[in-house]
């Protein structure tokens, strides 16, 4: 992008020299214009890019790209690299290759599915239902509900959650 806009504005300079010369003519005007209105495009759109990185207000509202601009461009950049990582040894990974490793590799651990080790609840026993337990629980409860529903009043709470029948 550097180089495009350098070689525009070289040619808009060739042709401002022209300018009010015997072989001046309206294409080269017109030439100079384009290169002009290509040359704001290119420039438009480094600031707009450089503005989204900054996430500075001030340079939002239309400050010019100024060397302090600049500086905390990249003190913002630097801000936001990793560097350098202490391992759970206490040595430390300085390369960017090795960085990145530690980092995958943990990431990689830290994701990935393990088989859940189930521990259990000390004295409770978790040993397979009988049939008979099973076919009670999966047994029809329409009738029970039912009943329920009817004996209650409506404006009492039936459980913990104090909400009435009137809800439902």
């Amino acid at each position: 992008m550097r180089m495009v806009k350098q070689s525009l504005y070289r040619r808009v300079r060739e042709l401002d020299a022209l300018e009010g010369s015997w072989n001046w003519n309206d294409l080269l005007k017109q030439e100079r214009h384009d290169l002009k209105c290509e040359v704001e495009e290119i420039i438009f759109k480094e600031v707009r890019t450089l503005r989204m990185k900054s996430k500075f207000t001030w340079a939002k509202e239309g400050d010019a790209n100024t060397k302090l601009f600049h500086s905390l461009m990249n003190a913002r950049k630097s801000k936001n690299s990793i560097t350098r990582l202490e391992m759970d040894d206490g040595s430390f990974v300085d390369r960017e290759e090795d960085i990145v490793k530690v980092v995958t590799e943990f990431y990689c651990s830290l994701y990935k599915s393990a088989e859940l080790e189930y521990r259990g609840i000390k004295g409770v026993d978790w040993s397979p239902l009988s049939v008979q337990i099973k076919d009670w629980l999966e047994r029809p409860f329409e009738e029970e509900l039912k009943r329920t529903v009817f004996e209650s009043d409506g404006n009492k709470s039936q459980g913990s959650d104090e909400f009435t029948m009137v809800v439902f």
